[in-house]
């Protein structure tokens, strides 16, 4: 029998290289936020503690970014993020597989906006 691998929640950024920078857990101990399960890490302060650690020296909305949450209510994961990567197909399905996500629906949000292209733009 072919065991299924606990979905996740998180934040993510695309890297420009198209690898995905992450912080995740399983989807059941995410934190209730206004009725969506969410992992207990902001963009910002994650940022602060990787980019000193790898040499990073630009502002943590550089790379396209988003997140990963699950509507307690509709019992769906969502992928939120800027509306250039919820159109893109390619990274769509990067996320969903990092994130072991089988169904899941799409939302882009404003604030995830970013000036700067995709990669494979």
């Amino acid at each position: 029998m072919l065991k299924t691998k606990t979905p996740l929640i998180g934040i993510f950024w695309i890297r420009d290289d198209n690898g995905l920078i992450l912080d995740t857990c399983p989807y059941d101990q995410g934190e209730d936020m206004i009725g969506n399960w969410a992992n207990h890490s902001g963009h910002s302060p994650f940022w602060d503690k990787y980019s000193a650690k790898y040499g990073l020296t630009f502002d943590y909305v550089h790379y396209p970014r988003g997140r990963v949450v699950y509507n307690i209510k509709t019992k769906q994961f969502k992928i939120i993020s800027s509306k250039q990567v919820i159109k893109n197909k390619k990274i769509i399905k990067k996320i969903a597989r990092t994130f072991n996500l089988i169904k899941y629906i799409l939302a882009s949000d404003a604030h995830y906006e970013n000036p700067y292209p995709l990669p494979d733009e």
